[in-house]
């Protein structure tokens, strides 16, 4: 699947190659390109940015921000327990190129399900993750 990051989060040895090997097949199993998109979309989580750098000399506010949040990417271990990995990895394990996660989440937003400041949107996204991995862990 790929070299281990140099990223203290261990991301392929965090999660072993046999699991990787499932999450694919599970993945790709899925079939239609919506209930995959959803699958992604339900493994990325949006989060505020908690700290923020200047360039050197500057301060950290004296330019706009290029972005206002971060994404967490996660997959499920084996024992069903779902553990933060890097970008690389969980593009890797899935194969999938970034594109794909960008237009997954994109879509969502469109639809009003991805908002950082809707509380009663939020509410329907957890809803609605709840009841893909639901259907999920029956496929598996």
């Amino acid at each position: 699947m790929g070299k281990d990051c140099a990223r203290p989060l261990k991301c392929f040895t965090q999660v072993p190659e046999k699991r990787h090997l499932e999450i694919f097949e599970s993945f790709w199993e899925l079939g239609d390109w919506t209930s995959q998109n959803s699958y992604v979309s339900g493994c990325v989580k949006i989060v505020d940015i908690h700290r923020r750098y200047g360039k050197q000399g500057k301060a950290a506010t004296s330019t706009p921000p290029r972005r206002n949040v971060s994404r967490h990417y996660y997959v499920n271990k084996e024992d069903g327990v779902s553990v933060r990995v890097c970008k690389k990895a969980f593009l890797a394990i899935h194969d999938i190129s970034s594109d794909r996660v960008n237009r997954a989440l994109e879509n969502l937003e469109r639809r009003g399900l991805l908002s950082q400041t809707s509380v009663e949107n939020k509410s329907q996204q957890i809803k609605h993750l709840k009841n893909l991995f639901t259907t999920l862990e029956l496929t598996l």
